[in-house]
């Protein structure tokens, strides 16, 4: 496993990091705990959630399994997001409801709107300040290595006083470092305008979005701000465009889903600007094939000729899709 430093900080990462949003439901608590342990055995030591993640229940399985050895796992955690108590109450019940909402569309897209409807955002001092403390008594622990403002609008960078706030915890040994995860316009924007010294960014980047690539990257860089990239299969659309258009069997590469997630992490992983990539592996096969891919060779011939047909090659300005 490969590691590298978020930024101007002392924090080293895999390259491979883990992303727990599906971890932390009562019902999937065993198959976590094992998925989180054979990640730390297998030299994964990053492991990112978010007090959204579960109504909390990812921090609190992230504290379950990694209090013994805390100081050996860098924990990144997030703030922005609120629940009203009907969709607090709910958490116990959704396990059960998940593979009815999975399988219809019409259930899928009420329950999305339903969702929404129950959620809001606040970036206030002192909601910052109490879910920070919030976070470290379910990650069982006196510290969080990486604390990020959750999809903050751009609004964000007038808000000095969000960002003393977090400097104040930094000061008190709350959090170590802190930061913003939001999509790829607003990090520009953030990295350009703001002065604040948050020391890390995460943003989406895969082969269907390659916006961060010329946006946040080169200004990450210039002002030594760890980049994390998320979502490397594109929420599932990738794999699906790769394997149901038949596009890695056109181009003489393996056409299989196994395949085409090494091939879209080992695209992220070739950007030496990115510290860690985020992928969520609960099932012990999609830990084994990410490790693979970070292990792989650089991209061949015939798989950059595939990631320039997507239209997200390095150098190149277009939109894939």
């Amino acid at each position: 496993m490969r590691y590298n430093r978020i930024g101007s900080t002392d924090l080293a990462v895999s390259a491979l990091g883990f992303g727990c949003a599906p971890i932390g439901s009562r019902s999937g608590r065993l198959q976590s705990s094992r998925a989180l342990k054979k990640a730390f055995d297998c030299g994964i030591n990053f492991f990112d959630t978010a007090d959204m993640y579960g109504v909390g229940g990812s921090e609190q399985a992230l504290g379950r399994v990694f209090g013994g050895v805390r100081d050996q796992v860098v924990i990144s955690t997030k703030c922005g997001y609120r629940f009203s108590s009907r969709l607090k109450s709910l958490r116990w019940v959704k396990p059960l409801i998940r593979p009815l909402v999975q399988r219809l569309s019409g259930v899928k897209s009420t329950a999305g709107r339903f969702i929404a409807s129950q959620t809001s955002q606040s970036f206030e001092p002192d909601y910052v300040e109490q879910c920070v403390h919030n976070s470290l008594s379910r990650l069982r622990t006196d510290y969080i290595d990486l604390f990020f403002l959750h999809d903050p609008p751009s609004a964000i960078a007038e808000r000095s006083d969000t960002f003393a706030k977090l400097q104040s915890l930094k000061d008190a040994g709350k959090i170590r470092h802190y930061g913003i995860s939001c999509d790829v316009e607003v990090a520009a924007h953030l990295l350009r305008c703001c002065d604040f010294d948050f020391s890390a960014v995460q943003v989406n980047l895969n082969l269907l979005e390659q916006d961060a690539v010329h946006s946040v990257l080169p200004l990450a860089v210039s002002r030594q701000i760890g980049v994390v990239a998320r979502g490397p299969f594109g929420h599932g659309k990738l794999l699906e465009k790769l394997t149901d258009l038949k596009m890695l069997d056109e181009f003489g590469l393996p056409p299989d889903c196994g395949y085409a997630s090494k091939l879209a992490l080992r695209f992220v992983l070739q950007f030496k600007e990115i510290s860690s990539i985020l992928a969520s592996m609960v099932h012990p096969h999609h830990l084994e094939l990410n490790i693979a891919a970070v292990d792989g060779a650089p991209l061949s011939d015939k798989e950059r000729a595939l990631v320039h047909a997507l239209g997200a090659g390095p150098g190149s300005r277009g939109t894939a899709c």
